[in-house]
């Protein structure tokens, strides 16, 4: 059975051929490949975008195959080869954003007659560059797509009405969150924290059974998330925003999530959500300044050093973390000096 495998990925294109792995079918179930476990049960598992699957059909009729489909949704076709032992697993994919949704990328972007595009910098180099938002941060297959959907369902498209509301505040209305609003908000920082590929190297790291299987991929790390079942990361910490009232632009880092300091040494962790706007998380007793009668008064800058410092410290967490940073040219080269 691995030449039949090693014949169909030979066929493959060269993205889908790096994208191929095996897996063995055992008590009903697919598991990671394991050299100690595999007899006459090897199975192989193929990342293919949707409009490639006919395609791929053809390539197996070519060979002269007897398959069966199995199963078939709009996430993943599965084809048994031999009954109840080999089988090609083939799940959908797309060119996921790794960790900055498309959406934000636009928030931070331009507009040309060829699409949009962002301006960022490479903190390793520090070289400035230019790339269209449906390409920037992307990998192939990155997430499947039952994966990809749900992301986007469930938390990028809430936050999107989270940012209308904050519209609203930037344009000098009071505003106040509910709890299904707050939820939203931690939901995305949870979400946004363990999309970061260091994430998945941490957890791959430090959980015992993560070393027993041989290490997790990111669609069973993010699945996990998903679930629900874990308390928020930043659970202890109050929501608030802060709105930029000066000329100057916010930037964001890769992993979007910066810590900075303010207001004589206090810690606020942050996710800019344009040019004008930031989540802020901040301690309980921080956040008394801030709370009168329920109502949320947010975090104005009206000076643009201010505005020059907190980018400052996403660029030194980008750094650190050799991460790009994302925002107008003019802010970047500001940086860069």
């Amino acid at each position: 059975m691995r030449k039949t495998f090693e014949k169909i990925i030979k066929i493959l294109n060269d993205i889908e051929q790096k994208n191929s792995i095996y897996l063995l079918f055992v008590n009903k179930q697919f598991i990671k490949y394991n050299k100690k476990l595999e007899n006459d049960n090897l199975c192989i598992n193929i990342k293919l975008k949707e409009n490639r699957i006919d395609n791929f059909l053809m390539i197996l009729d070519g060979l002269k195959l007897n398959y069966k489909i199995t199963n078939d949704n709009k996430y993943y076709k599965i084809i048994e080869l031999n009954k109840n032992k080999n089988y090609i697993v083939i799940d959908y994919v797309v060119e996921s954003h790794i960790v900055i949704p498309q959406s934000f990328l636009k928030s931070f972007g331009y507009k040309t007659q060829n699409g949009f595009f962002v301006d960022y910098m490479d903190t390793v180099t520090s070289e400035i560059k230019s790339e269209k938002t449906n390409k920037f941060g992307t990998k192939y297959g990155y997430y499947i797509k039952i994966i990809e959907d749900r992301i986007s369902d469930e938390y990028e498209s809430k936050i999107g009405l989270i940012n209308k509301k904050l519209d609203l505040l930037y344009k000098g209305n009071l505003i106040t969150l509910d709890v299904k609003e707050e939820k939203i908000i931690m939901d995305f920082f949870d979400i946004t924290l363990y999309r970061n590929p260091k994430s998945l190297e941490d957890f791959n790291k430090y959980s015992v059974t993560s070393i027993l299987v041989g290490g997790y991929d990111q669609n069973f790390l993010l699945d996990m998330i998903m679930s629900k079942k874990f308390p928020h990361t930043f659970k202890d910490l109050c929501i608030n925003f802060i709105i930029n009232k000066t000329t100057r632009n916010f930037i964001i880092n890769e992993s979007m999530i910066s810590s900075i300091k303010v207001d004589n040494n206090n810690e606020v962790i942050i996710l800019p959500i344009n040019h004008k706007v930031c989540i802020a998380l901040m301690t309980k007793e921080y956040m008394k300044k801030y709370l009168v009668d329920d109502t949320i008064h947010s975090m104005e800058v009206v000076h643009e050093n201010i505005v020059g410092e907190m980018n400052k410290y996403i660029y030194i967490n980008a750094k650190y973390q050799k991460e790009k940073i994302i925002g107008d040219k003019k802010e970047l080269l500001k940086l860069k000096k």
